[in-house]
């Protein structure tokens, strides 16, 4: 399912808990790689360097080095979430172009299967990844829980420092190049000519009981509480009249969650990617899309996975992502946001929590009055 970090915007951008009760066994048990780092600025060809040297090595000839290490591995093991995957797929096809000699091997996976499969590998002692790529909410569980290795890259400057979440020392746990629009979408040949959607009360309107479509994930929770907290008199007292609306909640990503739409089996959505909404529309579908006030962004992080089988291969990734030139390929679409130094708004606020606020244990909480009609 694709969740993500939502963000109103005026913005504000939560990291939350996604998958928490999934992953907290596992994460405390990971196994820690090494924590040293190389800052040398003379030649490590010759020495025999650990994944954390590898990855916040910052010498003369870090370049060089890099290239050759992925020259010997040959591979990269990259998993992803992303909202569209045709962009990850571009991002993939100019990276191997750049770099012949690397044979990227993609995973597409929804959150839950991505992390399960995670769990699954790591208890067995093993990870079959190099780089991740992950909704925000789901990569705090790899961050809090000692998943991820910390890495360092000359070509994070092209990103809003904010943008990157650091550790202590100002090495890249998580890095953000792009943030998604996110809104309504209905069907408009199910709902009365001129039908239109401008805030949050309009969910309430009598002629959607029963029509409505909306996805299982702790974003839709976050989602649908922020927006009725800043309109309403509280999200909890708007959780219970929306809960009146008989919504139907159904297992699947965001992109899944469109089709429903625009295919006519569900008259609206209020969770949606507005890159969906405008592939739907271009399609021919009867769709529209209205992004309620406050409105919502949602981010996808890429992290450096500690005990990655091809580090080398992972860094130049990394380096590549965080580029002008990757960035500019992770969000080629309208309805997209760029973390590129001056382009992303001064207003985002990009708080990267690993545990729910007690307000959104309550939104959590209210949600099942939602989900029970």
């Amino acid at each position: 399912m694709k969740s993500g970090n939502l963000v109103p915007r005026k913005f504000k951008i939560f990291a939350g808990l996604s998958v928490a009760a999934m992953f907290a066994a596992a994460c405390g048990s990971s196994t820690a790689a090494s924590s040293a780092s190389s800052t040398s600025a003379g030649s490590s060809s010759s020495k025999t360097l650990t994944e954390a040297q590898i990855a916040t090595y910052t010498g003369a000839d870090r370049q060089s080095l890099l290239v050759a290490g992925a020259k010997k591995e040959g591979q990269l093991d990259y998993w992803y979430v992303d909202a569209i995957q045709a962009d990850s797929k571009n991002l993939i096809a100019a990276f191997q172009k750049k770099y012949p000699f690397i044979k990227v091997n993609p995973f597409y996976g929804n959150p839950n299967v991505s992390l399960t499969k995670l769990k699954t590998a790591y208890a067995a002692g093993k990870n079959p990844v190099d780089v991740i790529q992950l909704d925000n909410f789901s990569a705090q569980q790899l961050v809090g829980g000692n998943y991820v290795q910390p890495f360092t890259s000359p070509f994070s400057k092209d990103l809003a420092k904010r943008t990157l979440q650091q550790d202590s020392s100002g090495d890249i746990l998580a890095a953000n190049p792009v943030y998604y629009q996110f809104g309504v979408m209905w069907n408009t040949s199910l709902l009365p000519k001129g039908f239109t959607v401008k805030s949050w009360s309009d969910l309430l309107n009598p002629i959607l009981k029963n029509k409505m479509v909306m996805p299982t994930s702790f974003t839709s929770t976050l989602f649908a509480g922020e927006g009725a907290a800043a309109e309403t008199s509280g999200a909890s007292a708007y959780f219970k009249k929306l809960g009146g609306q008989n919504i139907h909640f159904v297992s699947g990503s965001a992109d899944e969650i469109s089709n429903l739409v625009a295919d006519g089996q569900y008259a609206l959505t209020p969770n949606v990617y507005e890159s969906y909404y405008l592939q739907h529309k271009s399609a021919g579908a009867p769709v529209a899309f209205a992004p309620l006030s406050p409105q919502f962004v949602v981010t996808f992080s890429y992290s450096l996975l500690k005990n990655a089988p091809d580090p080398y291969a992972a860094m130049l990734f990394l380096d590549f992502v965080m580029s002008t030139q990757g960035a500019k390929l992770v969000n080629p679409n309208p309805g997209y946001f760029t973390a590129l130094s001056g382009k992303l708004p001064s207003s985002v606020k990009i708080p990267f929590g690993s545990s729910l606020t007690s307000e959104e244990k309550t939104w959590q909480s209210d949600l099942k009055i939602v989900e029970n009609g």
